[in-house]
C-alpha cells in the first residue's frame, strides 16, 4: 500500500487519495523518499473549514513536526506506547542522517483485537447515500457526506463493517450527491463486499429511490442512513420486527429534552392554568435505522420525492402495524451534524 504522497501535491489530489485509503493519514515525502511530515484527516478537515483548500498544494497544510523515530530506535514496545500516548495512527521510521523513509508503522498493524463472531443475519442491506448533508458545510461542498472520515475511515465504511460482522457482505446503496466520489471510492477501497448502487438522477426523498428494489428483495431489510451508527445486536432487532409482524420497525433512543424557559399551560378558556419552569420532556428519536418487510415497496409511488415518513403515514393510515426497537442513548452516534460529529470523533465504538 503507498500511503507516501509528495510535498507538492495538490489539495485535491490529497484528498483524493485519502479518500482511496479510508481517510487514513499520508507521509508526505520530497524527492527520494526524504520525510517532510505527515498529512492526516484532521488536516484536510481543517483546511477545508479555513478555506484553505484552494491552495496549489498541501505545504501549508500538513504537518511538518510530525512524530517520527530513527532506524536504530525501533523497539515495538517503545512503539506501542508512542501509538498509545501521543494518539496518532502512522509513524514513519527514518535514516539518521538523510531522513529517507525507511519503513512505517501503522495503528491498525499494531492492532490485535479479535473480530467477535456474530450469527449471521438473514436480510438485506439498504444504505441511503444520496443526500446533499446540508448541516454539514461548507466540508460537504468538496466531499459528500457518506465520505466524511472519522478515525480514518469514511463514514459509509463504519456502517459496512459493523453489518459485515453479521454476516452481510452485499449492500444496495442510493447515491446522488456527487455520485462519483462514492463510487470511485468503493472501486478503489476493494473492500470485501458486493455494492449494488442505485443513481437518482433527481433526489426522490429519504426512501424513494428504493422503489426499484421492488422485484429484487423478496425479505426484510434494514435500511439506514448514512449519518448514522448504530452498536447493536441487528439480529435481535430482526427478531423483534418478525415475532411483532411489524410492516416497519424503527430503532429509537430516548432522550430527555429540557426547556430552558418556563412554559404556559392554557385552560380550555384560554386563561394561565400553570407555569411550568423548565420542564423536561422524554421523548423518543427517530435514529434512521430501520427494517422494513419487502412489501411496503408496493406503497413507494414511482415517481418524484417520497420520504420514509410519508410511508409511515400510508401505513399507519391503512392500519399497519409498526413497532419501535430501544437502544441506549451511548448506543447511537449521530455524524449528520458538527456538534455529534466531532462527539463521535473521539467515541467511536470498538
Amino acid at each position: 500500500m503507498n500511503i507516501f504522497i509528495s510535498d507538492k501535491t495538490s489539495t485535491k489530489n490529497a484528498l483524493a487519495k485519502m479518500n482511496k485509503f479510508g481517510g487514513r493519514s499520508l507521509i508526505v515525502v520530497k524527492k527520494n523518499k526524504i520525510l517532510a511530515g505527515v498529512l492526516t484527516s484532521g488536516d484536510l478537515r481543517k483546511a477545508i473549514i479555513d478555506k484553505k483548500i484552494s491552495n496549489k498544494n498541501i505545504k501549508f497544510i500538513y504537518n511538518k513536526k510530525a512524530k517520527y523515530i530513527f532506524k536504530d530506535e525501533v523497539n515495538l514496545k517503545k512503539i506501542k506506547n508512542i501509538f498509545k500516548t501521543m494518539k496518532i495512527d502512522i509513524l514513519p521510521v527514518v535514516e539518521k542522517k538523510t531522513f529517507k523513509i525507511f519503513k512505517y508503522y501503522d495503528l491498525n498493524s499494531l492492532s490485535s483485537k479479535k473480530s467477535i463472531r456474530r450469527k449471521k443475519i438473514n436480510a438485506n442491506v439498504v444504505i441511503m447515500a444520496g443526500g446533499k448533508g446540508a448541516r454539514m458545510q461548507p466540508v460537504t461542498e468538496i466531499l459528500p457526506k457518506p465520505l466524511i472520515p472519522i478515525n480514518k475511515k469514511p463514514i459509509i465504511q463504519h456502517i459496512v463493517e459493523r453489518f459485515n460482522k453479521f454476516g452481510v457482505n452485499k449492500f444496495y446503496v442510493t447515491i446522488n450527491y456527487k455520485s462519483q466520489f462514492i463510487k470511485a471510492y468503493f472501486k478503489e477501497a476493494k473492500l470485501k463486499s458486493k455494492f449494488n448502487f442505485i443513481t437518482e438522477a433527481k433526489p426522490k426523498g429519504t426512501i424513494g429511490g428504493v422503489r426499484v428494489l421492488k422485484n429484487k428483495i423478496h425479505k426484510n431489510f434494514f435500511l439506514t442512513n448514512c449519518d448514522t451508527l448504530v452498536n447493536a445486536n441487528y439480529n435481535q432487532i430482526l427478531k423483534k420486527h418478525k415475532i411483532e409482524k411489524n410492516l416497519i420497525t424503527i430503532v429509537a433512543v430516548k432522550k430527555d429534552y429540557q426547556i430552558p424557559y418556563g412554559s404556559c399551560v392554557l385552560n380550555e378558556s384560554g386563561s394561565l392554568k400553570e407555569i411550568l419552569e423548565k420542564p423536561i420532556f422524554n421523548l423518543n428519536i427517530n435514529v434512521g435505522f430501520y427494517v422494513l418487510n419487502y412489501k411496503v415497496l408496493n406503497l413507494i409511488p414511482s415517481k418524484g420525492s417520497f420520504d420514509i415518513t410519508d410511508l409511515i403515514k400510508i401505513i399507519l393510515s391503512k392500519g399497519g402495524k409498526i413497532g419501535l426497537y430501544k437502544i441506549k442513548q451511548s448506543s447511537w452516534k449521530d455524524i449528520g451534524q458538527w456538534t455529534e460529529y466531532k462527539k463521535a470523533m473521539n467515541k467511536i465504538f470498538n
